[in-house]
């Protein structure tokens, strides 16, 4: 699909300039969210659930912990 072939150099560089907009609106929107209350109220009927990508500090899952779920974490970097 990306290959010069199909694709002119200017319609790929258009394409990948409209998925990086959408990408940051996606970050914007979604990626920073802090767990409240309605939230971990929310997650407890998912009980018990497993968080892949938690992050070095696995915050989510530990706010989790506190309310009373059962949650494993994982992060492929936990060092990072």
């Amino acid at each position: 699909f990306f290959s010069e072939e199909c694709v002119s150099p200017s319609t790929r560089a258009k394409l990948w300039e409209e998925q990086a907009d959408l990408g940051e609106k996606l970050i914007n929107q979604y990626a920073w969210a802090t767990p409240d209350t309605r939230a971990l109220n929310i997650l407890k009927f998912f009980n018990p659930i497993v968080e892949i990508g938690s992050g070095s500090n696995a915050y989510w899952g530990k706010c989790m912990k506190q309310v009373g779920i059962d949650v494993e974490c994982y992060e492929k970097f936990p060092n990072s």
